[in-house]
């Protein structure tokens, strides 16, 4: 219920008042309160996309969402790179299923080499065991560059594709 309630205990009698915000301010409540549960909630999936990733470190950075009927997801890397001093040049992409109230749930991972050769070798990915039914799933990189230290270096990525269609 919206409101609060004061209390005057200097009072030899004990009064309490019920203050309740006029209707006007309780529809800008009730916005408010909305617009906060969905500032937290996944960004909407879509089947396939295109983009780009930087600065991100061993289990440092997660991709955007995707829906999928499975059981198959190509992702392609192209024009890679890993700063940092001595940083071997390759990265382990992971993929995970979404999954609402529960632990996620991970497919498998592929460790991502030939984009760091040049600017123009694509690194391709494929699962071919997600789950059937539509679901959103995302990947992320559980390794950049060197495993094993403090210092891994900072994966940049110049252009990403993720292709849920078996057919190309």
């Amino acid at each position: 219920m919206f409101g609060e309630e004061i209390s005057n205990d200097e009072a030899e009698e004990e009064t309490t008042v019920r203050i309740i915000p006029p209707p006007a301010r309780r529809g800008i409540f009730a916005v408010a309160a909305a617009g906060a549960v969905l500032a937290v909630t996944a960004p909407a999936a879509v089947a396939n996309w295109t983009g780009s990733l930087s600065g991100w470190s061993d289990g440092v950075g997660e991709s955007r969402r995707w829906n999928d009927t499975g059981p198959y997801t190509q992702i392609k890397w192209e024009d890679c790179e890993v700063q940092g001093f001595g940083e071997k040049q390759e990265a382990t992409i992971r993929v995970w299923r979404d999954i609402t109230a529960a632990p996620d749930v991970h497919y498998g991972s592929l460790t991502y080499s030939a984009c760091f050769k040049d600017n123009t070798t694509r690194s391709i990915g494929e699962w071919t065991n997600l789950t059937s039914g539509t679901y959103p799933y995302y990947f992320k990189t559980p390794r950049v560059g060197t495993s094993g230290t403090d210092n891994n270096g900072l994966l940049h990525v110049a252009w990403v594709g993720v292709d849920t269609s078996m057919a190309d």
